[in-house]
């Protein structure tokens, strides 16, 4: 009985270790570094390896598999770092006990010049990381720790997912506007169509929203016949624009 004890213990410290230890499976997912405080419409969606994540600022980190919504088709499927305003393409990497050195490459202009770099990135646990600046080589101040981003799924946020080709009506007054956002400056409202109004959806926007505690797709829409804005004037057959997808029901 005390060999089988014995033993047991030494598996179970062996198990505890190798689960301990960082993986390139701990890298994927979504990462921030301001502490998170959920419930904003500003939170925005981000994709990671298939999974939805949200993210509060503009300073995250994404790692990703299998990338899909790149205009380059070269780089659709790969393995790719994302950080606002760039990506990296992964084309190597290799691990120093908690170390993690990406060989990658970038686009560095608009006439698609490329050009390579190692993003490196050091972890302190399975929840915590910093990114090496590639000049000082210094970890950074508690307050740009990087923290893991949960899931949609443990937040528990109501999740909607629209098609193209559905035809659907909106079970509210819904605005039409000339952008897939309600922050960015250049998203004009072109119209506030009353509860009721049919549409055909156009496209699904490859970013997904979250405004009212619900995730959901903007979708370019198509105005149908017999449907009105809020004041009940008639709207032309054919106006186009983006709408909020949670505010939109499939019609039977």
């Amino acid at each position: 009985m005390k060999k089988f004890l014995s033993v047991f213990s030494i598996l179970t410290a062996c198990n505890f270790f190798c689960f301990s230890e960082i993986t390139i499976d701990t890298v994927w997912g979504a990462w921030d570094y301001h502490e998170e405080e959920y419930g904003y419409e500003c939170l925005l969606a981000v994709g990671a390896d298939g999974i939805d994540y949200l993210q509060e600022s503009q300073e995250y980190i994404v790692f990703e598999k299998n990338w899909k919504n790149s205009y380059r088709e070269d780089w659709k499927g790969k393995s790719v770092i994302k950080v606002p305003g760039d990506v990296y393409l992964i084309e190597s990497y290799n691990q120093e006990g908690n170390k993690f050195v990406f060989h990658v490459r970038y686009e560095y202009s608009t006439s698609g010049a490329e050009a390579t770099m190692d993003f490196i990135i050091h972890f302190v646990d399975e929840n915590h990381m910093w990114n090496e600046n590639y000049r000082t080589k210094e970890p950074p101040k508690d307050d740009l720790m990087y923290n893991r981003m949960p899931t949609i799924e443990s937040l528990n946020i109501k999740k909607i997912s629209l098609n193209e080709g559905d035809l659907m009506y909106c079970n509210d007054n819904l605005r039409l506007r000339t952008r897939p956002s309600i922050h960015a400056s250049d998203s004009k409202v072109i119209v506030s169509m009353k509860k009721g109004t049919k549409v055909k959806v156009l496209k699904i926007n490859s970013w997904k929203g979250y405004i009212d505690n619900i995730l959901a797709d903007w979708a370019e829409v198509e105005v149908i016949e017999d449907s009105f804005d809020k004041d009940g004037k008639p709207l032309p057959k054919g106006t186009r624009g983006w709408c909020f997808g949670a505010y939109l029901t499939l019609l039977d």
